[in-house]
C-alpha cells in the first residue's frame, strides 16, 4: 500500500500547474479536506519554477473573483433589503387604497359605511368623512350621500414624508444598482 505522500506524487504528477491550482481550491471546500497544510505545500513546490507563474496567475484570479463574489453578495443583500423596505410602503399605499374603496362601495344596510357616513355624531353635512392614518388620510365619501367618491383620483391623500420615504428608496435601489459611476466595478 502506498504512502499518502506516494499517492500525492502519483496523483500530482503530470497536472498543469491551473489543474494543481484547481486541486488545491477544490479540496478547500471538502467538508474534510484530504490535503493538508503542509501536503498542499509539497505539491506547490513540486511545479516547476518555469510553471510556477501560471500557477501563481490562476490563483490570483482566483482571489479576485472571489473578492468579487463577496462584493456581489453583500450588495444582492443590501438590495433585497433596500427592496423589501420600498415593498412594504407600496403594499401599505394598496391597503388604505383598498380600505377607501371597500368602505366607499359598501352598502349602508350592511356595513362599516352605515356606521361611518350615516350614523356617525360626529359628522358635518356636506363634509367628507377624514381617517387620519400614519403617512396619509382616508377621505371616505360625504355624509349621507352612498358611492360619492370624493376624488376622481381616489379618497387615500399621502403625506408628504410618506412619499419622500417612497422616492429615498427607489432612488437607494438604484443607486445601489447603478454604483457610484454605472454597474458596480468589479476588480481584475
Amino acid at each position: 500500500m502506498a504512502s499518502i505522500g506516494g499517492r500525492l506524487k502519483e496523483v500530482v504528477k503530470g497536472l498543469s500547474p491551473e489543474d494543481t491550482a484547481r486541486l488545491i481550491i477544490e479540496d478547500t471546500f471538502r467538508d474534510q479536506p484530504v490535503l493538508s497544510a503542509a501536503e498542499r505545500r509539497k505539491m506547490v513546490n513540486a511545479l516547476d519554477e518555469k510553471e510556477a507563474p501560471r500557477y501563481t496567475g490562476f490563483i490570483d484570479r482566483y482571489t479576485v473573483l472571489r473578492r468579487n463574489l463577496f462584493q456581489l453578495t453583500v450588495l444582492a443583500g443590501e438590495l433585497h433589503k433596500n427592496m423589501l423596505k420600498r415593498d412594504s410602503l407600496l403594499w401599505y399605499r394598496e391597503a388604505l387604497v383598498r380600505l377607501e374603496e371597500a368602505i366607499s362601495l359598501d352598502t349602508f344596510d350592511t356595513g362599516v359605511s352605515k356606521t361611518l357616513l350615516v350614523d356617525n355624531p360626529a359628522l358635518k353635512p356636506g363634509k367628507p368623512v377624514d381617517i387620519a392614518v400614519p403617512f396619509a388620510t382616508v377621505r371616505i365619501g360625504v355624509w349621507g350621500r352612498k358611492g360619492n367618491p370624493v376624488s376622481d383620483h381616489g379618497g387615500v391623500e399621502f403625506a408628504g414624508e410618506f412619499v419622500d420615504a417612497l422616492d429615498r428608496g427607489t432612488d437607494t435601489i438604484r443607486s445601489l444598482a447603478r454604483g457610484p459611476e454605472g454597474p458596480t466595478p468589479l476588480r481584475h
